[in-house]
């Protein structure tokens, strides 16, 4: 088994390191971490959707746009402040109108509720309000209280369509911080969807589920509405294969009981 899970790795790192599909540390800003890595798919010509995506660790590791964890926290924090900016004197160089749609996995959107659990759960609030800048910040960086505020209902007419994934068994960002999200931007009129997968944890969506291969439900989710907004795309080149099982299902299970998250 340890052998299989050798070779599995063995493959991931060759193919990031390797393949010409992968350009990676693609330079976007002037800090040192703006970079990213960009994935082309094999075989195509033409104009071709892009999803960009924000990856979490608790806000220090670090077009369609998709979010998960932290990344999806900041992610929502960064087009609910443009939209707002776009209703007054914007200057930027892009718009949250140029985005088809947001999909936020696994996400937090209000911090006022979640430092005293991030506390509970050993991301102690010293750090975590030295990460956001001091208490007084929590509310300017919770996106859910943002939109519930009368002065920026013009802004959230903006928004893309928002779909929010999350796992009713996630212990490190509670379901509730998505449903409560839903909620928000529906009263405000928002275009707003969520899809709640039971029993599934924090990390089960994007990292265990795949490694276990058949289906990837969520995957099919984010494909069909690329699928819908462009019908002239090709379904063939949309489509979700079936992927083949990369680890045994006991070294998953081990895995979620000594992970933190």
């Amino acid at each position: 088994m340890l052998y299989c899970s050798c070779l599995v790795l063995f493959k991931v790192l060759y193919y990031y390191f390797f393949s010409s599909q992968v350009h990676r540390s693609v330079v976007y800003g002037e800090q040192p971490r703006n970079r990213l890595d960009l994935y082309i798919p094999a075989g195509t010509t033409g104009l071709k959707p892009v999803v960009a995506f924000v990856t979490g660790g608790a806000w220090i590791i670090g077009i369609y746009l998709v979010g998960q964890s932290a990344g999806a926290h900041i992610a929502a924090c960064t087009l609910v402040n443009q939209a707002i900016s776009e209703c007054g004197e914007d200057t930027s160089t892009w718009s949250v109108v140029q985005l088809k749609a947001y999909f936020g996995i696994s996400g937090g959107y209000n911090l006022l509720n979640l430092v005293d659990h991030f506390h509970r759960r050993g991301l102690y609030r010293s750090v975590f309000l030295s990460i956001m800048e001091g208490e007084e910040s929590l509310k300017k960086f919770s996106p859910e209280v943002v939109v519930k505020e009368v002065a920026v209902r013009s802004a959230v007419s903006l928004l893309p369509r928002i779909i929010l994934f999350h796992g009713t068994a996630d212990c490190s960002m509670p379901s509730a911080e998505s449903e409560a999200f839903l909620d928000a931007l529906q009263q405000r009129g928002a275009r707003a969807d969520l899809f709640l997968y039971e029993g599934k944890t924090h990390t089960d969506l994007f990292l265990q589920d795949p490694l276990r291969g058949g289906r990837d439900k969520m995957l099919e989710e984010i494909v069909a509405v690329i699928q819908n907004d462009d019908p002239g795309l090709s379904a063939q080149h949309l489509a979700v294969p079936v992927a083949r099982r990369l680890v045994p299902e006991f070294m998953l299970r081990l895995a979620g009981r000594v992970s933190p998250f």
